[in-house]
């Protein structure tokens, strides 16, 4: 083999290193990898997307690492979505060759060198926000209650900062597993008449079985209301309608412009091959 050839093998090997990214979650991603690749809008850069690693136990945590690690080497840039529980599967993975951007419910407090940046829903942060929301729409502080995952990533920094009524928790005593939110509605106490859901991407990732749940719960007595973190919420195909008698609302970002935003966040730490710091998404509201 010629040292010419040699060369350009190596060159060309640069080059498609270059203009390739991997984007790893452990939810599913099908309906937002279109508004990544729209962010990106580069043809000549190859999007590998390896998602769906499950999201609640030692095992898929592992999975979702190693399946990080792998593309390491392998790709210009690495892109974690799922939350902050991906990102620290990245900074796990122990990354040695390819630096990694993440979208996030907020920015890290710990920064590696080869973090590159990413995008913040600022999941957690807006909860102050939706409570003001709801006081707004006829709700006393004191009436609004969060629904949470003791399990999730965000769970501690979500319960500390949580200053309506009591929080209630799925994910005890065992894995993550929607078929659980019914009886979970069911423990909260008479004297919270509003919810917020959080932010937790276990919940996204099962919204239908949750908005189902979480009607079953607003049906069983007038006046209750619902206000999920994200506009993807609003029109979901499979879910009931509100009951009659109660109301729901979304406060909070859209993935899809969050999953554009990333895109584009992505495409600037690959071409500068340095940082780009974190990007913020935009909160609205609406019914659903």
């Amino acid at each position: 083999m010629s040292d010419s050839y040699s060369r350009d093998s190596a060159d060309n090997r640069a080059l498609a290193l270059a203009s390739s990214i991997a984007i790893v979650s452990p939810i599913s991603t099908a309906t937002l990898q279109q508004a990544f690749a729209n962010g990106v809008n580069n043809a000549n850069i190859a999007l590998t997307w390896d998602d769906g690693h499950g999201y609640g136990t030692k095992k898929n945590y592992k999975a979702l690492s190693d399946a990080i690690k792998s593309h390491d080497g392998q790709v210009g840039l690495i892109v974690t979505t799922g939350g902050n529980i991906a990102y620290r599967a990245a900074v796990d993975a122990r990354l040695k060759a390819t630096p990694f951007v993440s979208l996030v419910g907020e920015v890290p407090s710990r920064r590696l060198d080869n973090s590159y940046g990413g995008v913040a829903l600022q999941s957690w942060l807006a909860n102050d926000a939706r409570i003001s929301f709801m006081i707004g729409k006829g709700f006393h502080a004191s009436e609004i209650g969060l629904f949470c995952n003791r399990r999730s990533a965000m769970h501690g920094d979500e319960t500390a900062l949580w200053h309506g009524s009591e929080y209630y928790c799925t994910g005890g005593g065992g894995n993550n597993d929607p078929t659980a939110f019914t009886n979970e509605f069911k423990s909260i106490d008479d004297s919270v008449t509003a919810l917020v859901i959080s932010a937790d991407p276990f919940f996204q990732d099962n919204k239908v079985t949750l908005i189902n749940a979480a009607n079953t719960w607003l049906g069983n007595k007038a006046g209750r209301s619902v206000c999920y973190p994200l506009a993807d919420y609003a029109g979901v195909p499979g879910t009931t309608p509100v009951p009659a008698g109660a109301s729901a609302f979304w406060f909070g970002p859209k993935l899809s412009d969050a999953y554009t935003l990333l895109g584009q966040v992505a495409v600037r730490a690959l071409q500068a091959a340095a940082s780009v710091s974190f990007w913020f998404t935009t909160d609205a509201s609406g019914a659903l």
